[in-house]
């Protein structure tokens, strides 16, 4: 099955998001897999762009945040899934585009779960001291402050890559010099295939209790998976295009990298 978890948000993109999911089903299907889908939809909208799927409408509480319709989707998608005699799931979002035979290749590889890495921001920070003494600076003496933040945005592959008996978030430098199948702890699971047996026994998509620090779900279902003994893989290969809409340019923009043979960097802030 596949799980397409959307929203109003991404219209921006439906169409070549779909003609996309079109195509890879259509590539597992020549190669004896039958695919079906699912649409979790939320908003205010009425859903437009999916005809022909089957589309599950959710409407969220006053109280929900966007952190918490995200896991109530998901797990929408798991439990519709879980009714039927599914072997997997490629659980996916509506703003990362898929290379045409991800389905087709992931079941062959056989593992547990095989995610298709793409390109998010991430931020940086750094506190240093106002050097006052330099004329370039004066300007920083009114505000009665000697130390400044520096913030630094950089996109980098969605995966929480295995060091050792160590984990941390992938760079761009840890992505590109390994090619294939590379273990991970997690995933982005925008372009993710998950076994039956994985999703019936670590249960619920889930985020964190109370007021702590909130991690997307998919961190800590690869975390639960890991410990359960189950293997993830991302396949360095198949790259994800993640798009991305920038308002206050009114464009639309790769996160980084064409997931083509080149590589070639797409985005217009950077060279």
């Amino acid at each position: 099955m596949v799980g397409i978890n959307t929203y109003p948000g991404h219209a921006f993109c439906r169409e070549e998001y779909v003609e996309a999911i079109k195509k890879m089903i259509a590539h597992a299907e020549d190669n004896g897999i039958d695919c079906d889908v699912l649409v979790v939809w939320n908003g205010n909208q009425p859903t437009w762009g999916f005809d022909g799927w089957k589309v599950i409408e959710f409407n969220p509480s006053n109280e929900d945040r966007g952190i918490d319709i995200l896991y109530k989707k998901q797990n929408i998608i798991r439990k519709e899934f879980l009714k039927r005699n599914f072997t997997h799931l490629f659980m996916s979002e509506t703003d990362t585009i898929p290379v045409e035979d991800t389905i087709t290749e992931f079941v062959k590889y056989d593992k547990d779960i095989v995610s298709s890495p793409y390109f998010i921001e991430s931020q940086n920070s750094a506190m240093a001291n106002i050097p006052l003494d330099n004329p370039k600076y004066a300007q920083f003496k009114k505000y009665d402050a000697n130390k400044v933040i520096f913030q630094r945005n950089y996109d980098v592959p969605c995966v929480w890559g295995l060091f050792g008996n160590q984990s941390r978030m992938w760079s761009t430098e840890d992505l590109f010099p390994q090619r294939g199948l590379v273990r991970a702890v997690a995933t982005g699971i925008g372009a993710c295939l998950i076994k039956r047996e994985v999703l019936a026994s670590v249960g619920e998509f889930q985020i964190r209790a109370g007021n702590e620090v909130q991690q997307f779900t998919d961190f800590i279902f690869g975390v639960k998976a890991y410990n359960e003994g189950f293997e993830l893989c991302v396949d360095t290969d198949r790259i994800s295009n993640h798009l991305h809409y920038d308002f206050d340019d009114e464009q639309i923009f790769t996160k980084w990298f064409n997931p083509a043979e080149t590589i070639e960097s797409a985005n217009p802030f950077c060279s």
